[in-house]
Formats: structure tokens, sequence, C-alpha cells
């Protein structure tokens, strides 16, 4: 089994429990207002449209939002969506990892469903059932993929996340 080595990011990229922002939109936009959570959408949709198009194309043609999805996920805490330990992963990766690296994880939840989602949706199944229902993740095998995008997004990313009001 290949261990893949994630970098802690420096200082001014954890920002300083930045990520608290996302995880809790309730409380971020009692503290921050709505545009982070609007940024961090507008990221995942175009992230989502260059690394899974044909998920995005599905997700599109459903009449479904990655941010809305995302939205209903975090007010539901995940809860019903994923197992606890990935719950745990989820909220662990952004604390430590920064803000980003949440993106990356719901693009790796993302891709790790993207073939049943595309299933549910030729057989004229309703898609925001397939994704409003328990959902199978395995954080090991989303590392390398995770490991990608922060390779490629994680200088744009930053640099929007780090524009925003901080706390």
């Amino acid at each position: 089994m290949q261990h893949y080595e994630i970098p802690i990011p420096h200082q001014e990229t954890s920002c300083n429990l930045q990520a608290a922002i996302y995880l809790w939109p309730r409380w971020g936009r009692l503290n921050a207002g709505d545009v982070p959570q609007q940024v961090f959408s507008h990221l995942l949709g175009m992230m989502l449209k260059e690394e899974l198009p044909l998920l995005h194309e599905v997700l599109i043609q459903s009449g479904l939002h990655v941010g809305h999805l995302v939205s209903l996920w975090h007010q539901q805490s995940f809860l019903g969506i994923l197992n606890i330990p990935d719950v745990v992963s989820y909220i662990t990766v952004g604390l430590l990892l920064g803000p980003d690296w949440l993106l990356y994880f719901l693009l790796a939840l993302l891709q790790q469903q993207e073939i049943q989602v595309r299933q549910q949706w030729l057989a004229g199944g309703v898609v925001c059932d397939k994704l409003m229902r328990q959902l199978t993740f395995n954080l090991q095998k989303a590392l390398p993929f995770m490991k990608n995008l922060q390779d490629k997004w994680s200088e744009r990313v930053i640099t929007m996340l780090n524009r925003l009001p901080s706390l």
C-alpha cells in the first residue's frame, strides 16, 4: 500500500481557522456574511466543471448546482450522508490543512460518486436523491486525487480565499 504525505501548509495559508466559516455556515454568515459561502460555492463549481466535467454536466442537466448540494450537506453536518469517521476527516482536513482542502475533499467525494450518479441520471432517477443519502467514501483512495488538486489549484484557491474578510 502506497502512503501519501500531505504537506502541512504555511502559516499564512491556514488562515487562522478560516475553514470554520465553511464547516459551520450559519456561524460563518453571522461572523463574515454570505460572501465566503458564495466564493466557496463558485470555486467548487469551477473546479468541478474542469476536473469532473461529466458529473458537472449531469448535475447541470438535473438542475442541481453543486454549491446548493454542499450547502445542504453542511446544514446536515453530513449526518446521514457520510459515516462519522469521514465527517471527522472532513473537519480535520479543513482545520489542519486549510479551507482549500475542504474543496479537494468535496471533489474527491463527488468523484467517488460519479458512476452511481451518472447511472441514476441515465435511468431517469432523481440525482439529488442519490446524493442526499448515505454515500461511500474512501479517504485513502482519495488522497492522490486530492494532492493533485492541491498541486493544480492551491495558488488560485488560496488567493481567492485570502481576499475574503477575516474573522
